[in-house]
Parts: structure tokens; sequence; C-alpha cells
């Protein structure tokens, strides 16, 4: 199989871990407020090209390395549509939350607070709206009695790792 290379719009080490194992990844993006040195010793590790941004950092400066995909993870910033355009498979999110029932921030915690025994993670692509993009994957993790939101997105992990992840890429 010839992996794909992507850009990883993120700023969690275990999230790029996962996402070596089914895409060439080539270029990771970090909000420049939550810089995880963590992630970043990582990249260079992997030798994985790594920026932190600001949140008014205009996307045109972003090399893309001609990626076919993006795929994003817990990143804050909003992209412009002619931004998404750029990425022939579009740009993904991995929303911890069962799309279109916990759209937004926060998902995790909503849900806990809704009393959900099952939390959703959803992958989708993303468009000019918030979490309405085109689902592409979905399944959930079992939420335990005193499973705090970190639990639970420990469980959304391995979820990912274990058969998600594949899942949207077949």
């Amino acid at each position: 199989m010839i992996r794909k290379s992507a850009t990883l719009f993120t700023n969690d080490k275990k999230f790029v871990e996962i996402f070596l194992k089914f895409f060439s990844v080539n270029l990771v993006v970090c909000e420049h407020e939550k810089i995880n040195l963590e992630l970043y010793n990582f990249c260079i590790w992997k030798k994985i090209k790594f920026v932190s941004i600001k949140k008014n950092f205009s996307f045109d400066k972003v090399l893309i390395n001609k990626n076919k995909i993006a795929i994003t993870y817990g990143f804050g910033i909003i992209f412009k549509y002619e931004f998404i355009k750029k990425f022939k498979l579009g740009i993904w999110n991995i929303h911890p939350g069962a799309l279109p029932n916990y759209r937004g921030r926060h998902p995790i915690s909503h849900a806990i607070l809704n009393d959900e025994k099952f939390i959703g993670v959803s992958i989708h692509l993303i468009n000019e709206k918030i979490d309405c993009g085109k689902l592409i994957a979905q399944d959930f993790v079992l939420r335990s009695m005193n499973d705090s939101p970190k639990n639970i997105e420990k469980k959304i992990f391995n979820l990912l790792d274990s058969s998600l992840v594949k899942k949207a890429i077949y």
C-alpha cells in the first residue's frame, strides 16, 4: 500500500503517532499558544517539519508540500474555504463527539453532562460550516461511571488506532 502524504494540524503527539501508521506525515502545524515541547521533539526526531502558528496567521504561508490531504485534531483555528480547497482529498477533522448531535467545542464534556453511556468519535470532511462536513466514519467508546474527559480521549485514541482510521481510509 502506498501511503499518502499528509499535513497534520494538531497540538497532540499521540495523534501524530497514530497517523504515522497510516500516512506519510511531512508537516505538523501546531497552535503557537498551545506549543507542545513533546510534540516538537517528536517531530524533530522523526524528521517531520514542525510549524507553530498564531491565531491571526495567514495559511497561505503554510507550505503544504503538495499533500493531497490534511487531518486535524484539537486544532482551534478555523480554515477558510480557499485553504481547504488546496487539498485534493480535503481536510479531515477528527471530532471527539457524535456528529451531528455534538458539534462544536468540548463535545466529550457535553456528552458526559447528558449522561451518555457511549461517546462518539467522528471523522468528517471540513467545509465552510463548523462540524457539518460529510461524515466519513464514526464509532463510539463505552463510558464508565468514573471516566474523565481525559480518560475518554485515551479511549478515542485507542479506537482511532485500532479501527476507525482504517474505516475512514477504506
